[in-house]
């Protein structure tokens, strides 16, 4: 597993900005101001939640898996402690769910998403993603 530490900002960096909408359960991701995606998530269901605030991505992985509940996550951006913007896990069928609330407090968004999404942020560095939920 590779991980990037919130050390890592790349010289030739552009802002990255995801505003994930739990009302509307969108995330909406743009570069330097321009918007480049706008995508169906599933935040936390009636027996989670999924923080509000404004975070900066800690570290990111390819893989990795939950230690809280054992469950895989793809392409893995954590921006607070147990929270994270990631793909959904292949062993279940949480594709589907995906425009409600569904996850266990994480932003889930599809594989194909959340790869690009890893990639805008490894891209541009750690620092210069900024992530907003509200």
């Amino acid at each position: 597993m590779t991980i990037l530490a919130a050390s890592y900002c790349p010289a030739h960096a552009a802002a990255v900005i995801a505003r994930v909408d739990i009302k509307a359960q969108q995330m909406r991701v743009s570069i330097d101001g321009v918007e480049q995606a706008v995508w169906p998530v599933s935040t936390a269901g009636a027996h989670a939640r999924t923080p509000h605030g404004t975070f900066h991505p800690q570290w990111t992985a390819k893989q990795h898996r939950s230690s809280i509940y054992g469950d895989l996550m793809p392409y893995t951006v954590n921006y607070d402690g147990a929270y994270a913007v990631h793909g959904v896990d292949p062993t279940k069928d949480e594709e589907r769910l995906l425009g409600h609330p569904a996850s266990n407090g994480c932003v889930r968004i599809s594989d194909e998403h959340a790869k690009q999404f890893l990639e805008w942020t490894r891209a541009n560095g750690l620092k210069n993603v900024t992530i907003i939920i509200n």
